[in-house]
């Protein structure tokens, strides 16, 4: 014959049977975020006989806190500009095309992960023309933060008009993954909102000086700046480096925004005869200069021009250029896969109509693309605050290499880990030519001018 339970026991089950069905549908995880809507009041009264023994009566008071889940956006929000007109269209003004089969791509895997919904959601990229100018960015900027309500921006194409926007975002906090944006000032302000992936434009030629010294060839360089962001940017670098390696600097030109005559320069660097004329400028300027020094019959063992874009090539000429040494972020030798896998990059540059080629700064802003996706998964919510707190703790492995946007050093604040490396163009065809281990080349040196 089974036992009897004694009393106290079978009134305890039933009080946890009680309590446990009344609960069972308001668990929630740790990680979940939820707003308390009421807090309610319950007395529940339940008898039980036992053994046969006089009926017992046990009252209980249950405090439920009613919860309720937040409500997903529809869309994650990314803001950005392009150049879609002006001066800088013709190399970053295509990118559009690129954000727009981004967003295309990561939508058709779901969108990304957001861990406060604990769910995938789709992403959409609002882009506006900034027109190549800097005024025009940081009013776009502000739209995007209080009209559109970005999430999470990206920054402008070039130093020049990234500068007055980032003003914009320190007011509002919103935070900003900068791009083809790498000049100093931009980073020494301390704000904790504005993120970099690819290192201070100040070592992009560090890569291209390592060269020059393991080869031990040039022995005198001659400096041709651009007066503007870019141009003393990439100087406060390379000039110290040249010296660091030994060589001997015979001249040191700057030039304002829109020069159109060179002459002078040109004679002077005639008479100076450097083994390696380095353009620190952007284009159209650069281009210029080149194309009068070339007709002028300057002719250099090297010349060394970091924007060897689309627009440079398209103003001097494929074959004038033959032999140039220029600086870029991605080539198919490099082999990491990065955030989302090569292919997904191919794609998209595929979809795009983009080539490496032609739009060399187009891995600059996918980078920024991998490092945003990154931390938004990465993130406890899309608030402006999360979201700077994931994107300093963003560790991640880009299509160009690994980097991290919250190194601090120094006076510099969120700067990321990917520098430029040095490129050949030969016979219509860019060659990768240091370091060894992506090299596709070797670097021809001196010029073989024809």
């Amino acid at each position: 014959m089974a036992r009897a339970l004694p009393a106290v026991g079978v009134v305890v089950a039933l009080i946890i049977g009680i309590l446990g069905g009344f609960f069972a549908a308001t668990v929630i995880s740790p990680q979940e975020r939820v707003v308390v809507t009421s807090v309610a009041t319950q007395v529940v009264t339940t008898t039980a006989t036992v053994g046969g023994g006089q009926p017992m009566t046990l009252t209980a008071t249950i405090t439920r806190t009613v919860v309720e889940r937040p409500t997903p956006p529809k869309t994650i929000i990314i803001g950005a500009t392009v150049p879609k007109t002006g001066s800088f269209s013709p190399v970053a003004g295509p990118f559009e095309k690129l954000y727009l089969a981004w967003q295309d791509l990561v939508n058709e895997r779901g969108g990304l992960y957001v861990k406060q919904y604990g769910m995938r959601l789709p992403v959409k990229v609002v882009i506006y023309d900034d027109e190549s100018n800097g005024e025009t960015a940081a009013r776009l900027y502000e739209r995007l933060i209080t009209v559109d309500k970005a999430d999470i921006l990206l920054g402008p194409y070039s130093t020049p008009v990234t500068l007055p926007v980032i003003d914009v975002v320190a007011k509002y906090g919103t935070p900003i993954v900068t791009t083809q944006a790498g000049a100093p000032p931009i980073y020494t302000r301390g704000l904790k909102n504005v993120f970099s992936a690819i290192d201070l434009i100040s070592t992009w030629s560090y890569s291209y000086f390592d060269m020059i010294k393991a080869e031990g060839k040039a022995r005198t360089i001659a400096f041709v700046i651009q007066d503007e962001a870019y141009g003393n940017g990439l100087m406060a670098g390379a000039k110290p480096k040249a010296q660091e390696i030994g060589l001997r600097i015979v001249a040191e030109e700057k030039f304002p925004v829109g020069t159109t005559d060179f002459t002078a320069i040109i004679l002077r660097l005639k008479a100076a005869d450097p083994d390696i004329v380095f353009v620190a400028g952007l284009n159209p300027g650069a281009a210029a200069f080149v194309k009068q020094a070339l007709e002028q019959g300057l002719r250099p063992r090297e010349y060394h021009v970091p924007q060897l874009t689309k627009p440079f090539l398209d103003t001097v000429g494929v074959r004038n250029a033959n032999y140039f040494t220029g600086e870029w972020f991605w080539t198919e030798g490099i082999p990491y896969d990065g955030y989302f896998g090569r292919e997904f990059w191919m794609e998209a540059m595929r979809r795009a109509g983009l080539t490496n080629d032609l739009y060399p700064w187009a891995s600059v802003t996918w980078q920024a693309l991998e490092t945003v996706a990154a931390a938004i998964e990465k993130a406890n919510s899309l608030k402006p605050e999360d979201l700077v707190d994931a994107l300093e703790k963003t560790y991640v492995l880009t299509i160009s290499g690994p980097t991290q946007l919250g190194r601090d050093f120094g006076q510099f604040t969120n700067v990321g880990l990917i520098r430029a490396f040095p490129v050949q163009l030969v016979d219509g065809r860019f060659r990768v030519i240091w370091p060894p281990e992506i090299r596709t080349a070797e670097h021809v040196y001196p010029t073989p001018w024809q």
